[in-house]
């Protein structure tokens, strides 16, 4: 096919020099805030078998990834790709069609992005992406779980600093971003 998408999730995985700076490679950036971030990511860690023993299940442990995800991001945008384009992933369910429009832009894309999606075999499987319910429902779903997970304020503020620190860098960074799209 024409389009291919790695959606880099850990600082581990690296992407080289000689494929964000093609011309071909068009790098969107995105970032959660932090408070829900952590609850989702805890909660979804308890919910597995042996989830407890999990170091996600940690809010802690989680709070620290985070922070050193942020960091990553930035590491990446600072490389300087080719192209590269930024959006806070909670425009994308509560500004759904400006932002798909900017991705429809950016992207160069005939087709205009939509809210709804196709369902793969593997959609809400564990160790394939999103294993939440509003993921199976095959469009952006405007609510939210919430999840009754604790963030004690010495976990969230570095959270949220880093976060603020990354939305502002990435905004500085990347060719294209939404407006408001600043912390």
């Amino acid at each position: 096919g024409q389009y291919a998408l790695d959606k880099v999730l850990h600082n581990k995985w690296v992407v080289d020099d000689s494929v964000l700076h093609r011309d071909s490679v068009y790098t969107l950036f995105s970032v959660r805030e932090p408070e829900a971030t952590i609850k989702s990511t805890v909660a979804m860690a308890l919910s597995r078998k042996n989830g407890a023993e999990n170091w996600k299940a940690d809010v802690e442990k989680v709070g620290r990834y985070y922070q050193k995800r942020c960091d990553g991001l930035i590491a990446i945008a600072e490389r300087k790709p080719a192209h590269s384009a930024f959006f806070v992933a909670e425009r994308l369910i509560d500004r759904s069609d400006e932002t798909l429009a900017m991705m429809t832009s950016y992207l160069g894309l005939e087709t205009p992005l939509t809210s709804s999606y196709e369902k793969f075999s593997k959609t809400r499987k564990r160790g394939y992406g999103d294993p939440s319910q509003n993921i199976a429902a095959g469009e952006i779903k405007k609510d939210r779980p919430q999840h009754q997970v604790d963030v004690p304020e010495h976990v969230l503020a570095p959270a949220q600093a880093a976060y603020e620190r990354t939305v502002h860098r990435l905004v500085e960074l990347c060719a294209v971003s939404l407006p408001g799209d600043h912390p």
